[in-house]
């Protein structure tokens, strides 16, 4: 197959290259270390475990999708072009992800302040008598500029606590970063990149049909991964034509 070939021919992308026996002098100087370094270091940073190629492979054997060889050589290729597409995404990606942890910390603090006054309300309004009495006159006794506090300052108290527990919420919720919404767009050149390493692999021209393989090939690819990945018939008919 035409892709195999492609695959065998771009050792440095895809597959380990046997190492330069011949290269006694690069040897002696130890640029063969260096390079065999370099190397495995790119050929480390893999996009699919082992336990997902598993998963993959597996799940195309039990929809009968080509062989053996032909489900090995399409997860090789689908490892090259999930490298491509992830640097895609990051450069597409506008959110810088320390503003949105940031974001997040801040909508996690402000909850705590709503979820804690809306306690506290209740507990100061269910007070004994008597206990507000002390309340009030320890708060009294401890004021640095010689104010009184009574039983109407409680209550007004109270009142900001309740306001302050829906100023949090309010505020939490605005600053909760925005969910992510499906939206398949992006794996446009993805899709018709994989078309072609499933067609050279499989010998078996993709469809746009929900219940065809291709299809079946991008969901598990999708669910493996988890990244969004479209599937849908009219988004793989506007791809295939």
């Amino acid at each position: 197959m035409r892709l195999e070939r492609e695959i065998n021919s771009q050792p440095r992308l895809l597959r380990k290259s046997a190492p330069d026996k011949g290269d006694e002098t690069a040897r002696a100087k130890g640029q063969t270390h260096r390079s065999q370094a370099e190397e495995t270091r790119f050929i480390g940073a893999t996009h699919l475990d082992e336990r997902q190629k598993t998963e993959i492979s597996r799940a195309l054997e039990k929809r009968r999708i080509g062989d053996e060889m032909g489900r090995q050589i399409f997860v090789v290729a689908l490892e090259y072009q999930l490298t491509v597409f992830r640097a895609q995404l990051e450069q597409q990606s506008q959110a810088d992800p320390k503003a949105v942890e940031a974001q997040a910390q801040m909508a996690e603090a402000l909850q705590g302040i709503s979820a804690h006054a809306r306690l506290l309300a209740p507990l100061l309004r269910e007070l004994p008598e008597q206990s507000k009495g002390r309340l009030t006159e320890a708060a009294t006794a401890q004021d640095a500029r010689g104010r009184t506090y009574d039983h109407r300052y409680l209550c007004e108290l109270g009142c900001e606590i309740d306001r302050l527990e829906q100023a949090a919420a309010a505020a939490a919720e605005a600053v909760q970063p925005e969910p992510v919404r499906y939206d398949p767009t992006p794996s446009r050149p993805f899709v018709a990149k994989l078309a072609k390493v499933y067609a050279e692999c499989f010998e078996e021209k993709p469809t746009a049909d929900t219940g065809g393989g291709f299809a079946f090939a991008l969901e598990t690819i999708e669910t493996v991964t988890g990244l969004i990945i479209g599937h849908e018939a009219a988004f793989l008919a506007e791809i295939l034509h």
